[in-house]
């Protein structure tokens, strides 16, 4: 009986030590599920794309058109935009369901036609930090339409996320994509993994991000040995940079619940993994991003970690950073 779970054990420690050294290698040279359809034609600065979040809430009212037009004129590549869907079915871009953070209103913005929305407020909270922003003369308080940011930045790579699990939503903005031959230069996607599948069958041209569902996948089977078998039919992998502005920002809107308590531990371990995990999904055709960071020690442990971009609040701080990198 012993000489048969001896010999049992040993084939199964066998198998065991075959599989980790397949697995290793693999991770290494990948040659499975290569991805690389996203090709935005930009060059990198410093080795990154510098992306600005919602047009870089710190410098301008979030997610319209002059925000979007001062972050590009400042040097940005890409614009990071959220979208909905307003009551007569109109894609706009606005981050939040509930107006009251950016208009003020209790009301959600399905609940109205684009032409009933309320004006943006004058001074609006920021996410990921403790600052306010304060409108000047330069801004336009109208949530804009996605249409109209698309006539205004034909030739900008966008980084959109449709931010409702909404066919509606999805068929309109594809339209928009399709319209405006932006095939190429859109990445599109939710955190929601249906939504995002449904977003790639729907146009498998289009590239897409990862789902919060499959970043969590991704960690699990790093440590499984099973990464470099999994297939993710995604073209970015988008991932937060768990600073302290972050940390506070989820104890803020997510509690400090023991479920946040392991989500920042589960978060920090893989920060800690990220050059070994980006290294391999780089390899891999998926490109790979960091937000939202918007101070210059940040900056330099991102792009220390294979990153092949930066999501910011604050795009002159970025493209300083970039541009002095890069000389």
């Amino acid at each position: 009986m012993w000489e048969v779970i001896c010999f049992v054990f040993s084939k199964l420690l066998f198998f065991y030590l075959v599989y980790w050294i397949w697995s290793l290698l693999f991770f290494i040279m990948p040659v499975f599920h290569i991805r690389n359809s996203f090709k935005p034609g930009i060059k990198r600065v410093a080795g990154i794309w510098t992306i600005a979040h919602r047009g870089g809430p710190r410098e301008g009212l979030e997610n319209t058109i002059p925000t979007f037009k001062k972050a590009l004129d400042n040097g940005i590549q890409v614009l990071e935009m959220d979208i909905r869907l307003t009551k007569d079915k109109r894609p706009v871009v606005c981050h939040d369901e509930n107006l009251q953070r950016l208009c003020g209103v209790d009301k959600k913005i399905q609940d109205f036609t684009y032409s009933q929305l309320p004006k943006l407020q004058e001074k609006v909270e920021i996410h990921f930090s403790s600052l306010t922003y304060q409108t000047t003369e330069e801004d336009d308080r109208q949530i804009p339409l996605l249409e109209d940011v698309m006539k205004a930045f034909p030739n900008t790579p966008f980084n959109m996320e449709l931010k409702v699990n909404d066919q509606e939503l999805k068929v309109e903005v594809l339209k928009l994509i399709r319209k405006y031959k932006r095939e190429q230069l859109t990445i599109w996607g939710s955190v929601d993994e249906q939504h995002c599948l449904t977003c790639r069958a729907m146009a498998p041209e289009i590239p897409t991000f990862t789902p919060a569902a499959v970043v969590k996948k991704i960690f699990f089977y790093f440590f499984l040995g099973f990464l470099p078998f999994y297939n993710i039919p995604y073209d970015t992998f988008q991932f937060p940079f768990p600073n302290q502005e972050y940390i506070n920002y989820t104890k803020k809107y997510v509690g400090t619940s023991p479920y946040h308590k392991l989500y920042l531990l589960i978060l920090q371990i893989y920060n800690a993994l990220g050059l070994f995990i980006f290294f391999h999904l780089r390899r891999r055709g998926i490109y790979v991003f960091y937000y939202s960071l918007n101070k210059v020690q940040d900056m330099d442990t991102a792009t220390g970690k294979y990153v092949d971009g930066i999501i910011t609040d604050s795009p002159s701080v970025l493209v300083d950073y970039a541009n002095k990198k890069d000389d």
